[in-house]
Order: structure tokens, then C-alpha cells, then sequence
């Protein structure tokens, strides 16, 4: 599960011009250059106090067919593409093949490449989504019980919730390759044969996070002055590490949980 408590709920009916262009990788250069779009947002109080019986569900199939899904403060990535959702800042962030989840300030919105709809689910704190990819989880504020949601129909689940999808889970990756730590601590990349693989511009401290696609694993990387980035690591043909988002940013960067490929 991924996110924190905010403000309280509001229901936000968001209609967004989303900007498309290429993510730089390498510390968001190319975004800074892309054209706002124009965006048009209206708010009102939320109606809802209990969960509501479904949630809205995206409508782009194959959203994440491109790859990684990440976001820094309001600006979202879908593979190469890059959506401003501002004034919604990014704390939270569950991805499906349909569209995303994206937790902000304790309001949930659907988002999909077209448009950002609240969800009308009262005092978020937490959303994940279940081991098999199938079920949004939802945690709220001040209740014990989790919330799943079908993600084929959008409706809620009667009974107890599936368990979530964790980090460790999704650090062990799809099976082509695999990252692990040399005696050192320095990480060791091997292929589909076994052969270890020369990574360029992989950090001395790296630990994997998830993999977006079999051959590329997201982690974290630890410098030694005690500072911390994001990186993205392609590990097959010509094999490279970059940079995810600012790293000096205040903002953080917010990795999508996502079922495994294949």
C-alpha cells in the first residue's frame, strides 16, 4: 500500500487538457520544455459518507503497455508521455492496464490519458492494489477495515480484502534478469544465460523496486553524502541507468505500484 493521510475529501469533478510529450528521464529536462495545457477544474463538497459502491475506471486500454509509471509532485509519466494533473499533487500511485489511481491530499482520483475524476471515497490514506493485479485496495482514514474494488467492473467487494501487493514482491522481477548484491554491496546484473551484465551509469547503491517491464527495474539508489534518487535501468541492448525526475526537488518521486509483466 502506498500514500498518507491528507485535508479533508473533497468530490472534484476535473476536466484536463493533457499535455502529451517525451519524459526526460534524466532529471525531467524535457518536461520543463513541453507547453502547459490548459486545464479547467471545479470543485464541490463531497456527498459521500460512506465508501461509495464502485469507483470510476479508466478508459485508455493498454495504459501501461508503454512502461513505467511514475510521478513527481503534479506531473504523471506513462512511459514517454507526461500528464500535468496539477493543482493534484502526486502521493500515492497505483497503476492498470485501463488507467491510474492517484492519491492526493486524502482524495482518489481515476485517471486515465483524457480526463481525472474524483472517486468520491471519503478520507483516503492508503491505495494498493492486490498480488494478482485484479482488485484495488483502499485504506481510510479512522477504519480498520480495507476496501477492494474490482477493477474489471469498478464495483466494491463484499468480504475480506485480498492481500497487497508488496515491495518484495515486486523487487523479484519477471525472471529474464535478475539484480542482486555482491559481497560488497555492489549490485550484480545478470542475463538470461546467467552472464553477469555491464550496466553503465549504475549505482554502487541500488536496490530494485519494481520492474515495468522484463528487462527494466526502477529502485533506489543511496549516494555517498547520504542523498537518495529514483533510477530507471534498461538492462538489455544497450544497457544504461538514468535518473527519475529532480532529484533536489522537495517533491518525491512516487514509483506506481503495478502487477508484474506477463
Amino acid at each position: 500500500m502506498t500514500g498518507r493521510a491528507g485535508a479533508a475529501p473533497l468530490a472534484l469533478a476535473l476536466a484536463l487538457a493533457l499535455g502529451l510529450g517525451v519524459a526526460g528521464c534524466a532529471r525531467g529536462q524535457d518536461d520543463e520544455l513541453a507547453p502547459r495545457p490548459t486545464r479547467t477544474v471545479t470543485t464541490t463538497p463531497s456527498p459521500t459518507v460512506q465508501p461509495p459502491a464502485t469507483v470510476p475506471l479508466g478508459g485508455a486500454t493498454g495504459f501501461t503497455d508503454d512502461g513505467l509509471v511514475w510521478a513527481q509532485g503534479s506531473t504523471l509519466h506513462v512511459g514517454s508521455r507526461t500528464l500535468d494533473l496539477a493543482p493534484v499533487s502526486v502521493e500515492g500511485l497505483v497503476a492498470t492496464p485501463d488507467g491510474a489511481y492517484v492519491l492526493s491530499q486524502g482524495e482518489l482520483w481515476s485517471v486515465d490519458l483524457r480526463r481525472a475524476e474524483g472517486t468520491s471515497l471519503p478520507g483516503v490514506e492508503r491505495v494498493g492494489l492486490s498480488r494478482d493485479g485484479r482488485r484495488l485496495l483502499v485504506d481510510l482514514r479512522g477504519d480498520s477495515r480495507r476496501r477492494a474494488y474490482d477493477l474489471a467492473s469498478g464495483r466494491l467487494v463484499r468480504g475480506a480484502a485480498p492481500a497487497p501487493l508488496r515491495a518484495r514482491v515486486r523487487a523479484a522481477g519477471p525472471g529474464e534478469y535478475a539484480v542482486s548484491s555482491a559481497a560488497d554491496g555492489t549490485p550484480r546484473v545478470t542475463g538470461p544465460d546467467g552472464g553477469e551484465v555491464t550496466v553503465l551509469d549504475l549505482p554502487d547503491r541500488f536496490v530494485p523496486e519494481t520492474w515495468p517491464t522484463p528487462t527494466t527495474v526502477v529502485g533506489r539508489a543511496g549516494a555517498s553524502d547520504g542523498s537518495r534518487s529514483t533510477v530507471s535501468c534498461r538492462l538489455d541492448g544497450t544497457a544504461r541507468c538514468t535518473t527519475l525526475g529532480d532529484p533536489d526537488s522537495d517533491e518525491p518521486v512516487v514509483l506506481a505500484v503495478a502487477a508484474l509483466p506477463g
